[in-house]
């Protein structure tokens, strides 16, 4: 039983497993298991119900930021159990132990990446809240000094946030204590939280008879959510859809006040210049409203799934409409630098694991000059028809080929198989997985598949789910109807991560057993760090 730790990148130092502190039921941690496998660390079971914790405290590490990783499996249906590592000042670093199904199974990787360690102690451990018959166990711990911080982002789009809570609905808690819906978010492990901007909202501004609801989504709205945000203590990821309504590969139209300005000029060559000029502006607009009140976003993502391009018919993705669209991603690029350099510019496609798309549409980029800083990819079973397993070969593939990170930017599955009325949602089924899946164990069980597996690729910053909030509610639904403003279906009802009544369905707790360290309000000390 070794604990391996790399202190640097060549040397390594063996420290004995033994002397682990144990706090909780400690008649679950099994040394008959132990002596049967020496190569075993920890081994946590017991015949009846328990909570236990086993850890150490390492010291004399050089401080900087690490990434620990670990041979790990388990029976599978805990409440919860992981693997922590935590440091003076932060909370702990966290990761679920995978399922094995059976005791036969191999142990599987698991990974913690951008673990702080500001003075040199760190306590890791493994915790486990457990049913009677469930085991885990963890061997082959590695602790790796970081060139730079790491840590894995997981959040969601809370976009519809305000919206949501102005048409009367309310989040609960697993425990069914009713909320601000941030709060329980960010209490369950929520790092990072996507917010959307569109540019004029209200009756007129959409597309085939639908518009977005005046004031939702707008500049005023995004400052004071991201306010919200902040105030959490999670990053952002902006998305500007330089548009007035919803954006993708088949909508991306151009804002009405800045089709007003464009339509009087005299070529199409004035009217490209224009839209360029549009773009520039609007960006450190948005950028500077963001960074003076002390929301500067960490990534900012220029458009929404635009592998068909933006800005239609200027920006269009065509062969020989490249240029032309790269133009316009230079300018969005430049005006986010110019204001904050350390905000990083996204470009978003959807599709995540066609590979060929990816190729295309990045090469095309690089030929014509197009600078980004992380590729961002959406990733749904249903549309994509690829597994987990699928998608991290894919982000390897990509981010080593154009040596850039990744950030999945929408990911959702179902936990129910239709919408509360009985109809199909935006995901008809969860494509290659069981329909069996379409349930709230089904929808845990491939999040926690998503997250484990997205961590061992370390240029894989996070994900973004889509959408955590946007629950059944009288009134909302995904655009409104001109004329009326009667309200299309909520067709991701069925997907987000509270259920129909709004209380926190069970997927919601892996994040907080998925969470990165952050920065706790006061220092305190590793000794006296609460276990989990």
């Amino acid at each position: 039983m070794i604990l391996l730790l790399c202190t640097t990148p060549s040397v390594h130092a063996e420290v004995s497993a033994g002397n682990w502190l144990v706090q909780g039921d400690g008649t679950a941690v099994n040394a008959a298991a132990l002596a049967a496998d020496p190569t075993t660390t920890v081994h946590h079971s017991a015949a009846q119900d328990y909570k236990v914790t086993s850890m150490r405290v390492l010291e004399g590490l050089t401080p900087g930021s690490y990434s620990l990783r670990a041979k790990a499996r388990s029976s599978g249906g805990q409440p919860s159990v992981f693997v922590f590592a935590g440091a003076e000042g932060f909370t702990l670093a966290r990761t679920s132990l995978p399922a094995a199904n059976d005791k036969n199974r191999g142990a599987q990787e698991v990974v913690i990446p951008g673990i702080p360690v500001p003075q040199g102690r760190l306590k890791i451990g493994l915790y486990s809240n457990a049913k009677g018959g469930q085991w885990a166990e963890l061997s082959d711990i590695q602790l790796q000094r970081e060139a730079q911080p790491r840590p894995f982002l997981a959040g969601g789009d809370v976009s519809v946030l305000p919206l949501m809570e102005r048409m009367g609905a309310r989040y609960f808690d697993a425990q069914g204590h009713a909320g601000d819906a941030l709060q329980i978010l960010r209490a369950n492990g929520h790092s990072i939280a996507r917010l959307r901007l569109y540019e004029h909202t209200g009756p007129g501004t959409g597309v085939d008879g639908y518009y977005w609801p005046a004031g939702s989504m707008d500049l005023p709205d995004l400052l004071r959510l991201a306010r919200r945000v902040k105030a959490q203590g999670m990053q952002i990821e902006l998305t500007l859809h330089y548009s007035d309504f919803w954006t993708n590969s088949k909508t991306q139209r151009i804002p009405g006040a800045w089709q007003k300005e464009l339509d009087p000029l005299p070529d199409e060559a004035a009217r490209l210049a224009r839209l360029r000029e549009l773009v520039a502006a609007r960006t450190r607009e948005v950028i500077l409203a963001l960074q003076a009140q002390g929301t500067t976003p960490e990534f900012v993502s220029l458009g929404n799934e635009i592998e068909a391009g933006m800005l239609y018919p200027y920006g269009a993705a065509t062969p020989a409409n490249w240029p032309r669209l790269a133009e316009l991603l230079k300018a969005g690029y430049a005006a986010v630098k110019a204001v904050n350099p350390s905000s990083r510019v996204v470009l978003h496609l959807d599709d995540g694991g066609n590979l060929a798309k990816y190729r295309d549409w990045f090469d095309h980029a690089r030929a014509n000059g197009v600078q980004w800083d992380v590729i961002g990819a959406s990733y749904y079973p249903f549309w994509t028809k690829k597994t987990v397993a699928q998608l991290a070969e894919f982000s390897r593939t990509v981010t080593t080929f154009y040596d850039c990170d990744m950030l999945v930017m929408e990911v959702g599955f179902n936990f129910h198989p239709t919408l509360a009325n009985g109809y199909a949602g935006q995901l008809e089924n969860n494509g290659p997985y069981p329909a069996s899946m379409s349930s709230p164990a089904g929808q845990r069980a491939f999040m926690d598949e998503m997250l484990n597996t997205l961590k061992r690729n370390d240029r894989v910053l996070g994900l973004l789910y889509w959408d955590p909030v946007m629950i059944a509610t009288p009134g909302v639904g995904w655009a409104l109807h001109e004329g009326d403003a009667a309200p299309g279906p909520n067709v991701v009802a069925n997907t987000t991560l509270f259920d129909f009544r709004g209380r926190a369905l069970p997927v919601l707790s892996l994040w907080r057993d998925h969470a990165a360290a952050m920065p706790l309000p006061t220092s305190t000390p590793v000794s006296a760090l609460a276990t989990p």
